[in-house]
């Protein structure tokens, strides 16, 4: 009753500038959360890069054989990642939210090519 009341004493541009206010962090936030989630993986027979569609500036370069085997995995409603093993027995683990199965597959496919083991859990 009070928020009825006090919606009643505002003046519809303050309403409209507090509502945009409202949605613009809501957007923020959520994008915030979800950001690791864009990356995406471009390879070529030397290195494997992967990139992020919203942080155009990350840009993780890894030497092809630096790398031990990749997995790639899905823990249940999470998007899928790719779980990479080097060869000092680092791990580093890369969602990517925007590939359907097909392009997992094609990046295995070219990934064993280069002679890397590749286990695929999906």
């Amino acid at each position: 009753m009070y928020i009825f009341f006090y919606l009643i004493l505002i003046d519809e541009k303050q309403l409209k500038i507090g509502l945009l206010a409202w949605i613009a962090s809501l957007s923020l936030i959520v994008l915030i959360l979800f950001l690791r989630q864009f990356n995406f993986f471009q390879l070529n027979k030397n290195y494997l890069r992967i990139k992020n569609h919203i942080n155009f500036w990350k840009n993780d370069i890894y030497k092809i054989g630096d790398i031990r085997e990749v997995t790639f995995e899905s823990k249940s409603k999470a998007p899928y990642f790719a779980k990479i093993v080097f060869k000092d027995y680092t791990i580093k683990r890369y969602y990517a939210a925007t590939l359907g199965t097909g392009k997992w597959k094609e990046l295995q496919l070219a990934l064993e090519k280069l002679n890397i083991k590749v286990t695929n859990k999906l």
